[in-house]
């Protein structure tokens, strides 16, 4: 299955690209709303939702962290267990 061994090879920060994408809409955030709560440009939640910024400052996750709540690692373990259940995400965000 195609989308299976594209799921495979998923790297961190596209995982955590996804979580915060996913993230920022469940809590119908515009990226602008966004961008502020986090102190971040528009344009660096954008790269960063699409998995273009490789290694995030730890600042930057502390920021989002801290805007949603959450703890990171446990989001992306979540995420890796759950990921054949993602793949409809997956496959839209990276359409963009």
């Amino acid at each position: 299955n195609i989308i299976c061994y594209f799921l495979k090879f998923l790297e961190y920060f596209e995982i955590f690209g996804i979580i915060v994408y996913e993230k920022r809409v469940a809590r119908k955030m515009s990226r602008k709303d966004f961008a502020v709560a986090t102190g971040y440009s528009e344009t660096q939640i954008g790269r960063l939702e699409r998995g273009k910024i490789k290694n995030p400052a730890y600042k930057m996750i502390a920021e989002i962290e801290d805007t949603f709540h959450i703890n990171m690692n446990q989001e992306i373990e979540n995420f890796q267990r759950n990921k054949k259940n993602n793949k409809m995400e997956i496959l839209e965000i990276n359409k963009k």
